[in-house]
């Protein structure tokens, strides 16, 4: 018997429906991966029965239903309820559920327990609570003020004398105001002195006593009681000594014993930093190691180049960190292995420049084409008018690792917001990005992010990318070409204006995209995803496209629990499964 390995992923993306009211569809969309007992993803159809229990072991079956299911890659989706209604009750009266997958003629296999994405149905059977009142006299702690008897002041109190305060209120509820003595303060100290202080003639003050009484003195005294010029200094027991600590010009504050001095900006001579505000110099902050600080002031250097030139001894074992304050630099880098990039907000550090004659001399930031190196919370500004290039991010001929990056390109004849394309290896590895490339007059191709040459994988998650075109121009959100693949996860690549504007491009490879939205309008011909080879495959996305959603003119195309939006679909052999439109009419296995 042929045992099977299972993993299963209930998604968080729901089949569009027809309008925000409409009833909750009785689906749940099931992806996992299947492979045989060695591991190995299969590559096949096979019958898969899958039911929901009542317990982990034993319990009530609530629901069945076998699916002929298509494995690609070990990769397979289904919607439990397509087939056999799944009825949202079922969510409703259960606390748990567990689902139970079996393979052919496998034993069944563990059960997994649902968690709160399938139990969202149950929304379905709320929100037709009927209206429930109550007169006003129910309301606990409120009364209608023509209940209140005649003798009680109704509306804001306040006592009449300015020196008045609140003391109480009286039977009827009026306030009982008088003025406030010193004495009548709860929990004061036996003996303490009440009222205002200050000494006679010329003397100073030269100390409180513990029941707060001023000591004057006709020598040493305090700044503001009569002395000019000069502090007294105090003794380690609290007492005013013998020895002034003197302000000279200009606000310096001269120590006593000649022990150093404070200047009025702040700067000093002849000091313990180890008593300075009565902190030990330990608790300071100290540099940390290899962590290096780029900034226009203060920093250990001034530039991201400059930074990136001194560090030498970097590798897997002794990895480094550039820390880049707030600041606009207008340079050009190129990054290293294992040296991370780090700034202080996408908009907070931007690095800026203009275009070129290649991609490479382009580039903004080059990858280091080898290693780990991350850029993460920066930002990247490219601008031009007549360049040939106009380019963001060049990866290197490697893996590119990119977190919160924002890249924003404009003019030039070719406008790329990232470019892989220095070899077989280049990859982008990106989270949280968002890369607007914008085309002007003159622009010809205008491409948000472009992996041309890749023969290996990359992953984008959370990516918002744009690409405006001109008259003229092709603009696409995203552009994949070479043998390797794209995993685009929960992003929405989106164009528009110019001749032509594509969502998505695939001329080679394999895209595979879970939920997002591709989308093109705007242009003469807008395509939400258009491939002309290679493979493209959609899972729980939304694809938008106002001449066509999606087009085939070569290659092989699956859109999968997607809704498509807009025209119709070009080109033949595109295959749908668990397809809507945009007014929600599901269809099971046709394209609408």
């Amino acid at each position: 018997m042929m045992r099977h390995t299972l993993r299963i992923v209930v998604l968080a993306t729901l089949v569009w429906g027809p309008a925000a009211h409409a009833v909750a569809p009785p689906l749940v969309p099931l992806q996992g991966v299947l492979t045989d007992a060695d591991g190995v993803p299969l590559q096949t159809t096979v019958s898969m029965r899958f039911s929901l229990h009542t317990a982990e072991t034993g319990g009530t079956e609530l629901w069945n239903d076998t699916f002929s299911v298509a494995i690609v890659d070990g990769l397979f989706a289904v919607y439990l309820g397509s087939q056999t209604a799944l009825p949202l009750i079922t969510f409703r009266d259960q606390n748990t559920l567990w689902l139970e997958a079996k393979v052919g003629s496998d034993a069944p296999m563990g059960r997994v327990q649902l968690g709160s994405v399938p139990f969202a149905g149950y929304a379905e059977y709320c929100g037709n609570v009927p209206v429930h009142t109550h007169p006003f006299s129910e309301v606990t702690g409120t009364m209608p003020s023509t209940a209140l008897p005649a003798s009680v002041p109704k509306g804001p109190l306040a006592c009449g004398a300015a020196a008045d305060r609140v003391k109480g209120l009286d039977a009827s509820g009026a306030l009982v105001c008088a003025p406030v003595s010193w004495l009548e303060i709860p929990d004061r100290p036996a003996g303490l002195v009440a009222g205002a202080q200050a000494c006679s003639g010329a003397d100073k003050v030269t100390g409180v006593t513990a029941a707060g009484a001023l000591q004057c003195g006709a020598d040493q005294g305090v700044l503001g009681s009569g002395t000019t010029g000069h502090v007294a200094a105090f003794t380690a027991a609290g007492a005013i000594g013998d020895t002034a600590i003197t302000i000279g010009g200009g606000g310096q504050v001269v120590l006593p014993s000649a022990a150093g001095s404070i200047g009025g900006a702040g700067s000093g001579s002849g000091l313990n930093a180890d008593l300075l505000d009565g902190l030990d110099s330990a608790v300071f902050m100290r540099k940390a190691q290899n962590v290096v600080v780029v900034a226009k002031s203060g920093g250990d250097y001034t530039t991201i180049g400059a930074a990136l030139a001194a560090i030498t001894t970097n590798s897997s074992a002794n990895p480094f960190l550039i820390k880049v304050a707030p600041g606009i630099y207008s340079e050009k880098i190129t990054m290293k292995p294992y040296i991370d990039i780090e700034g202080s907000g996408q908009w907070a550090t931007v690095i800026t420049g203009a275009g070129g004659a290649t991609q490479a001399a382009a580039a903004l930031v080059t990858g280091a084409g080898g290693g780990f190196s991350w850029l993460r919370h920066i930002g990247v500004q490219a601008t031009g008018t007549t360049e040939t290039y106009v380019v963001g991010i060049s990866t290197g001929n490697g893996n590119f690792f990119a977190e919160s990056v924002w890249v924003q390109v404009e003019g030039g004849v070719n406008t790329y917001g990232i470019w892989a394309g220095s070899g077989t290896s280049s990859a982008v590895w990106g989270h949280n990005l968002e890369v607007y490339a914008n085309g002007v007059t003159g622009t010809t191709d205008c491409v948000a992010v472009l992996i041309a040459t890749s023969s290996v994988s990359s992953r984008l998650q959370a990516v918002v990318t744009y690409a405006g075109g001109v008259t003229g121009s092709v603009a696409s959100g995203l552009r994949f070409g070479g043998s390797g693949r794209v995993y685009l996860n929960q992003s929405s690549p989106q164009a528009s204006s110019g001749t032509s504007a594509y969502g998505i491009e695939v001329t080679g490879g394999s895209v595979y995209v879970y939920g997002g939205r591709p989308l093109a309008t705007g242009a003469t011909t807008s395509i939400g995803v258009n491939v002309t080879g290679g493979t493209f495959e959609s899972y729980g996305a939304q694809i938008i496209g106002t001449t066509n959603t999606v087009n085939r003119a070569g290659g092989t195309v699956r859109v999968m629990f997607s809704q498509l939006s807009g025209g119709a679909v070009g080109g033949s052999g595109v295959i749908c499964g668990g397809v809507t439109d945009e007014a929600g009419a599901f269809s099971a296995s046709t394209c609408p």
